[in-house]
């Protein structure tokens, strides 16, 4: 397959958020249309990939000991709602895009070829995000709060790319494929600032544990992919949100 038909595949996927995005905010605007906060807000994530297997190596797919991982900064933009369900406790979504970015560099020597092996693989990893939250505020005065949340994030991969191919010096007959789903459990600590005009400023960090691996079962077989089979990000971050109605 293709990389023009990856991403092809990729766009007739995103039918599939943008569906369940679209029922969630109708839903909110049928049974508390005036009640309702939309906003808008910025993620700074550190996306760590966890629980890469470092004892196991397979010398055609550059999986040999003394490879280094290096975990980019990310970043994310997204579309806020929330709507209060009690006095102190609020039901939120969100329609975002987020990007992760890994690297892996390999330096060793192959006795057997034998060669000077100095090779990095980049992943990068576009995703539409649409979490479900509850909020819940503690009131310190009128003017600002303490809030946390939990909830899950739903992701789904909108485009995925790395140069695995360029780097291996044996073809394994394998394709792009990084899981399109991935659930993850996420939770956040902050400040609501209530500003005079009725709109509200909130900073936060948070946190978010992915509940299953970003390698898709095609890949998870061969060369450094079979290191990457249980991998899987846990994501921590700053946001800033804006709530433009109240």
């Amino acid at each position: 397959m293709t990389q023009l038909e990856l991403n092809l595949k990729a766009y007739r996927n995103m039918r599939y958020p943008l569906l369940i995005a679209t029922i969630f905010f109708l839903q909110f605007n049928a049974h508390a249309q005036k009640r309702i906060s939309y906003g808008f807000g910025i993620d700074m994530n550190y996306p760590y990939l966890a629980k890469v297997d470092q004892e196991n190596f397979s010398r055609i797919g550059h999986s040999w000991p003394g490879f280094y991982q290096k975990d980019k900064l990310g970043i994310g933009v997204k579309f806020l709602a929330s709507m209060p369900i009690s006095r102190n406790i609020s039901l939120g979504s969100e329609f975002g895009i987020t990007y992760f970015s890994n690297e892996f560099s390999f330096d060793y020597t192959d006795i057997t070829l034998p060669i000077q092996v100095h090779e990095e693989l980049n992943i990068s990893l576009f995703y539409v995000r649409i979490p479900i939250k509850l909020t819940f505020h503690i009131p310190s005065n009128t003017k600002s709060n303490v809030y946390f949340t939990l909830g899950l994030d739903n992701r789904f991969l909108w485009w995925g790319i790395d140069n695995y191919k360029d780097i291996t010096y044996i073809i394994g007959g394998f394709e792009t494929s990084y899981k399109f789903y991935i659930p993850s459990l996420i939770a956040s600590i902050g400040y609501n600032f209530n500003m005079p005009d009725g709109t509200v400023i909130q900073f936060g960090v948070n946190c978010g544990f992915d509940q299953k691996s970003i390698v898709g079962k095609d890949r998870g077989t061969w060369g450094f992919y079979e290191n990457l089979s249980s991998a899987s990000y846990q994501n921590y971050g700053i946001s800033v949100n804006y709530f433009f109605t109240k």
